[in-house]
């Protein structure tokens, strides 16, 4: 079972050129909170030019909306995003576990292809 602080954080995103408004990709993100700020992490692919990003497009309420971000961080997988605004509430935490171990298996939770469902309020 999945529960809703680790649902409530997940969220289908896009990006798009802002100059020509064309997509660039779909995929997923998922919010951390760390020292009493909220940041967004994501694939690095998903996101075109790290220079030229300042807005991603989260899916929420029925359709897509705009969010200013900053890049924190990057590697060639993933990149973190500090946001202009809450996304998720800071009450449903999601502890960081350290007791894994090299070679455990993991399991990645989004929307792949465009995929996505609707949880309700």
């Amino acid at each position: 079972m999945i529960t809703i602080n680790i649902l409530s954080r997940i969220f289908s995103i896009r990006t798009t050129n802002q100059d020509t408004n064309e997509t660039i990709d779909y995929g997923t993100a998922f919010t951390f909170d760390c020292e009493n700020k909220q940041y967004l992490i994501t694939a690095t692919h998903l996101l075109g030019d790290l220079n030229q990003l300042k807005i991603i497009e989260y899916w929420q309420n029925d359709k897509f909306n705009n969010v200013e971000v900053s890049v924190i961080g990057s590697s060639d997988d993933v990149t973190v995003l500090y946001t202009n605004i809450t996304l998720t509430d800071p009450n449903l935490v999601m502890p960081a576990l350290t007791d894994t171990c090299f070679g455990q298996d993991v399991w990645f939770l989004g929307y792949p292809y465009k995929m996505f469902s609707n949880a309700g309020d």
